[in-house]
C-alpha cells in the first residue's frame, strides 16, 4: 500500500473511485472500507519514513480525494479529521 501523493509539507492525499463521491456516501464507504485504518498507516509512514514533513503540531492533514467511476464523474476532497487515527486504532471503539 501506498499514499498516491506527500506534498512538500507533508500532507497526504489518498485517491479512491467511489460509486458516489457525495459527502455522506463517501463516509459511509470510508466506514466500510475501512479508511480510517489506511489513515494511521499512512501517517505513521510519513512520519518515520520523513519526519522533517511533520508538522510543529506532529499531526500530518490527510486527504481523500474522491472520483466517482461514472459520470459525470464528481470529484469532492474530504479531510479526515485527527480523530482517524484514534479510530483506526481502537476499530471505533
Amino acid at each position: 500500500m501506498q499514499t498516491e501523493y506527500v506534498g512538500p509539507d507533508g500532507f497526504i492525499l489518498d485517491l479512491k473511485t467511489v460509486a458516489c463521491a457525495l459527502p455522506g456516501a463517501a463516509a459511509s464507504g470510508a466506514n466500510a472500507e475501512g479508511w480510517a485504518l489506511r489513515d494511521v498507516w499512512y501517517r505513521e509512514g510519513v512520519a518515520a519514513g520523513r519526519p522533517l514533513l511533520l508538522p510543529d503540531s506532529g499531526v500530518l492533514r490527510y486527504w481523500f480525494v474522491c472520483i466517482e467511476k461514472t459520470p459525470p464523474y464528481l470529484i469532492e476532497v474530504h479531510e479526515m479529521s485527527d480523530r482517524g487515527p484514534r479510530v483506526g486504532r481502537t476499530g471505533g471503539e
